[in-house]
């Protein structure tokens, strides 16, 4: 993955950080814009699916924002697998 450059790396987080703040007044019934997560989510453009997995590395980072940032998407359990060599008889 390409480095994010550190304009880009503040709107991640920022972005995110604004969703997770928002789940908390909609869990409160405090939040003046959305209902519920799903109408939030829509807002948003992501599912709530994608949410949830923002929240929960929110979460069990202890609120490190670094965590909000991509990932890359690489499968580490690919690298370096190769297939036995009697594979094909």
């Amino acid at each position: 993955m390409l480095p994010i450059n550190r304009y880009l790396q503040e709107q991640f987080i920022h972005q995110k950080l604004k969703m997770i703040m928002e789940y908390q007044k909609i869990e409160s019934q405090e939040s003046k814009y959305f209902k519920t997560v799903k109408e939030m989510c829509r807002f948003y453009g992501i599912s709530r699916k994608t949410f949830y997995k923002y929240l929960k590395q929110f979460n069990i980072s202890q609120s490190n924002l670094e965590c909000l940032l991509p990932h890359s998407r690489d499968n580490p359990r690919r690298i370096g697998i190769s297939l036995p060599k009697n594979w094909n008889s």
